[in-house]
């Protein structure tokens, strides 16, 4: 018995066993009678999910993965990253994210690897750890000026560098739907910073945007900072892990004074150091002198009223004074409701300072001072100022040298 006698009963009790990529990959296309029968396969043809990260995958094994999903209705979200796709790999992505409507005999069989998945409905896609560079972000950003369905892109490591940026931003500048971007991990520095800031000035739709792991200086804060004046949709920036120093967090601090859209800011293992949270710390007072003001405004304008709600500065050699600037902005901040500080070098005295504002506040629900010189002296501070707090749900003391006393034994 062969697939083109085979009874279609029996060939649907062999599916049900298979999962997707075994139908695609070891079924599909061995004869047309069973192409038409995975085609109207129920689970086949609700395929949105397709996961093919970590699977050592080149341009040329992508060719069979091209071949099964060229008729595929459904797919939305497709993952590959940890894979070997590089900038000629990219160039076919790019295609297919262009060209949503070319006739199919415009491109190589190559190209149509990638045109007959994005040609659907790919809202996201991940590229994460794979070797693109410079010469793939080329073609993809061509390519963003023309998708209108993408709206999640994941490039981490990818060896980036200021030139790739250079040509992701064009793209970035014409595109309409593109709200995730994460560009973390890469080889920018500064230059190319500048121009995602010069694009982030243009893109009216981009939300969230990540940018830890580069070589980001006080320089690129001051090119980011200058976006965020006029930037009114981001709203999660996360740039952890890079060399901005207090010099840069000035500049940055100056743009939230207006700036009335970002929610998440991670600042996490850069050198803001105490001189740093005093900039910040200003600027957290100043939210909250315009809270009422940009509420009202949203009002008017018909909108929500958001403004910095999460901030993590962990790992940034933040010390008791440097606590004590952004302690006395939090009594008067009524808008921050996460706050990281944890692997700094706050002691005791630091925790007193915060003991006093953990007293009356009564927005703040989540605390990590998790690796800090705390000790008992200042868990009893801490603990002391929670009998009349009513809102703070997490409080991580972790590492902090504090005795079992205090711990429960933990």
């Amino acid at each position: 018995m062969s697939f083109t006698t085979i009874p279609v009963e029996l060939v649907h009790r062999i599916l049900d066993n298979l999962d997707e990529l075994t139908i695609h990959l070891s079924l599909y296309n061995t004869c047309s009678r069973l192409n038409l029968i995975i085609n109207a396969y129920h689970q086949y043809k609700i395929l949105t999910i397709l996961h093919l990260g970590s699977n050592e995958i080149s341009n040329q094994g992508a060719l069979y993965v091209a071949d099964v999903l060229k008729y595929n209705t459904t797919l939305t979200t497709l993952w590959l990253g940890s894979n070997y796709i590089q900038g000629k790999g990219a160039q076919y992505l790019a295609d297919g994210l262009k060209h949503n409507l070319v006739r199919l005999f415009n491109f190589s069989f190559i190209t149509l690897f990638i045109f007959t998945i994005l040609k659907q409905a790919l809202t996201t896609l991940s590229l994460s750890r794979n070797l693109i560079g410079d010469d793939g972000i080329q073609y993809l950003a061509c390519a963003l000026k023309y998708n209108i369905t993408l709206t999640s892109l994941d490039l981490e490591a990818n060896q980036i560098t200021d030139e790739g940026m250079k040509h992701l931003s064009h793209g970035l500048e014409k595109n309409e739907t593109l709200i995730k971007l994460d560009l973390s991990n890469n080889k920018f520095s500064d230059q190319g910073i500048q121009y995602i800031a010069d694009a982030l000035e243009k893109n009216k739709k981009l939300t969230i945007l990540y940018l830890c792991y580069n070589q980001i200086s006080s320089q690129g804060a001051q090119f980011l900072a200058k976006a965020l004046k006029n930037n009114t949709t981001l709203t999660i920036l996360n740039i952890a892990y890079n060399e901005i120093e207090h010099e840069g967090m000035k500049y940055f601090t100056n743009a939230l004074k207006t700036n009335s859209t970002l929610i998440n800011l991670n600042l996490a293992w850069n050198k803001i150091s105490d001189q740093g949270v005093y900039y910040l710390a200003n600027a957290l007072e100043n939210h909250s002198e315009n809270h009422s003001l940009f509420t009202h405004f949203a009002q008017y304008r018909n909108q929500s009223n958001q403004c910095l709600t999460t901030l993590n500065i962990a790992g940034n050699n933040i010390s008791d004074k440097g606590l004590l600037y952004l302690t006395n902005a939090l009594e008067k901040n009524k808008i921050i409701t996460t706050l990281y500080l944890s692997n700094n070098k706050i002691s005791y005295e630091g925790a007193h300072f915060l003991a006093n504002v953990l007293a009356n506040n009564n927005t703040l629900n989540k605390l990590y001072l998790r690796s800090n010189k705390i000790e008992d002296n200042g868990a009893q501070y801490i603990i002391n100022s929670l009998e009349n707090n009513t809102t703070l749900e997490t409080l991580d003391l972790g590492s902090n040298g504090i005795s079992k006393e205090y711990t429960g034994g933990k």
